[in-house]
């Protein structure tokens, strides 16, 4: 794919601007201007020789890798920010400007001033590169994880360079749960590629890469060592490692089940700020591992603690029904029918009589969390149909329109 130029542009509303062009050449053009009220250009007008062409070289490909596969999707809208800011990429192809769903960083680019526009600016020294592979293709374009299988150790390099320099300009969770599904589904002949993503947080989280392990069962034993010298890292590494030795097996893992790790999915979470939420994850993990040690902690201290737990949410003025619906996760089968029955609605109305617009709808949405759709009780039905405030009433009416059967 022939890619002439890239492009990033930003306005102000006030009359400021700025606009940066890279080029295959290694070339950089900066300009712009501020405006009345601060704004200030991102680089300082004029050109640059690009140092670090191996970046330059990733850029490029990365350029041709998000164009083939957003070729037959929606293309990017200019973005409006901040304060009516807007940003826009674009790709100079057959010359045409093409929107480019990207954003990208200068810096990892090495530049360096130059007085003046270069002679050779038109003779390029890279050029974007799409993968010959149709499974990497299928992989990195589609995001197709059931090609992951079929890649070779080499292709399974290469998808994770791309993979690599797509995080460091973009690290949205999408992305970051599709490297752990691929990392998951990777042929067992090259499991041992996974440990040193432990050493690269910044681009793998060490939890996924831990879970990813445990994908592969027996096949990453060798691995299970290190799997539980990282168990202790964070709350999420914690249930990651625990799930992982259950899928690896072996005598080392279950000793350290049963001696560390299950006890300590009993315990209390080491980030104060996600109490409940790593609670309710903790049950989670104790249910997967399918252990009698496991169940017996559930049964004797984690449920009787939830429940305790779900009790309070629920008669807290207002109800939180925001915890309440990350508790009913796990305590789903073990509550009493008259809970989504009459409880639950009744609830839903103390938290309606808040004055806040927006916790009473929030309270709303939280129902999506415990009534599966057309399943509503009749209570609940004559909460929602009972609200007549305007500034919640089309929320109770969608709720009410999705879950519940009569109207």
């Amino acid at each position: 794919m022939a890619i002439a130029q890239l492009t990033w542009s930003e306005s102000d509303p006030e009359g400021g601007s700025s606009t940066i062009a890279i080029y295959p050449s290694g070339y950089v053009q900066a300009s712009g201007h501020p405006s009345c009220c601060g704004y200030k250009p991102r680089m300082t007008t004029g050109w640059y020789r690009v140092t670090k062409m191996d970046a330059l070289q990733q850029l490029f490909d990365d350029a041709a890798s998000i164009l083939e596969r957003d070729k037959h999707v929606r293309p990017p809208e200019r973005e409006r920010g901040h304060w009516g800011m807007e940003t826009e990429t674009t790709a100079l192809v057959d010359g045409r400007n093409v929107p480019l769903a990207m954003f990208f960083e200068t810096e990892e680019l090495g530049l360096a001033a130059i007085a003046a526009k270069p002679a050779d600016l038109d003779t390029p020294k890279v050029a974007a590169h799409l993968p010959a592979s149709s499974h990497v293709r299928g992989v990195l374009f589609e995001r197709n994880v059931q090609e992951v299988p079929r890649l070779s150790r080499a292709q399974v390099e290469l998808v994770l360079k791309q993979l690599r320099a797509r995080v460091a300009r973009n690290r949205d969770q999408s992305l970051l749960d599709f490297i752990g599904e691929l990392l998951a589904k990777i042929d067992p002949s090259c499991v041992d590629m996974l440990p040193p993503l432990i050493d690269e947080p910044r681009f793998v989280p060490v939890d996924v890469v831990i879970a990813a392990l445990g994908a592969h069962g027996p096949a990453a034993r060798a691995h299970a060592g290190l799997v539980h010298a990282n168990a202790r890292k964070s709350d999420a590494t914690l249930i990651a490692a625990s799930v992982a030795l259950a899928r690896i097996g072996g005598d080392d893992a279950e000793k350290w089940l049963q001696a560390e790790l299950i006890p300590a999915l009993g315990g209390a979470p080491k980030e104060p700020n996600l109490d409940l939420f790593y609670r309710v994850r903790f049950a989670e993990a104790l249910v997967s591992i399918e252990r009698p040690a496991a169940t017996q902690l559930l049964t004797t201290r984690v449920y009787p603690d939830l429940e305790r737990r779900l009790d309070a949410a629920m008669k807290k003025q207002p109800p939180s029904l925001g915890d309440a619906s990350e508790l009913f996760r796990v305590l789903r089968a073990r509550l009493p029918e008259t809970f989504l029955a009459r409880d639950l609605p009744r609830a839903l109305e103390r938290a309606l009589a808040q004055t806040d617009v927006g916790a009473r709808q929030l309270a709303l949405r939280a129902m999506y969390e415990f009534y599966k759709p057309g399943r509503c009780a009749p209570e609940l039905e004559r909460v929602l149909g009972a609200v007549t405030d305007p500034a919640v009433r089309p929320n109770a009416d969608e709720v009410r329109s999705r879950l519940c059967t009569t109207h």
